[in-house]
């Protein structure tokens, strides 16, 4: 019986610990939890448009005095297009009006295209030279789009933009 106690003993305890330990340090851990689900962003945005200003026939000639930019009426076909865009052009242009003293006036070409964006929109010419402005003014046409009426004519136009840092 002796010798069976000491195989026991030898043995078997030594063998039951090494499987009592693998268990204990090999035990199943709980998955981790998934990450939080990120919002995708789309490729590209969706155009923004500018809320209808009233009809230009109630505007016509007139400035708005509280941001110093004149706005002369588009013709018919240039309405939707140069509504959508004239409001960020205002802001482009007063971003710059600390460091202008005279009227400025950007002259913009551009295309409006069917799907609502547009062709173009570049800086053709100003009275008062600044690339920053010029930038700002291009990615307001690249950025922004519109939404047809059906009046359009999808042809190349042009459009200035008259600032006067007097009237701000």
């Amino acid at each position: 019986m002796r010798r069976e106690a000491a195989i026991v003993l030898g043995v078997l305890v030594p063998v039951a610990a090494l499987i009592a330990a693998g268990l204990f340090f090999t035990r199943a851990e709980p998955p981790p939890e998934p990450p939080a689900p990120v919002a995708s962003r789309p490729s590209s945005p969706p155009p923004l448009v500018v809320p209808a200003r009233p009809p230009p026939a109630a505007a016509a000639g007139s400035a708005s005095a509280d941001a110093g930019v004149v706005e002369e009426p588009p013709p018919p076909e240039l309405e939707a297009p140069l509504r959508a865009v004239a409001g960020e052009v205002r802001h482009c242009l007063l971003d710059q009006a600390d460091r202008m003293h005279r009227v400025v006036q950007v002259r913009v070409g551009f295309r409006p295209l069917p799907d609502g964006g547009f062709e173009g929109g570049v800086v053709e010419g100003t009275t008062w030279q600044d690339p920053y402005l010029s930038a700002c003014i291009e990615d307001v046409f690249e950025e922004l789009g519109y939404v047809p009426d059906g009046r359009q004519t999808f042809q190349r136009a042009t459009h200035t933009f008259v600032f006067d840092p007097a009237r701000r």
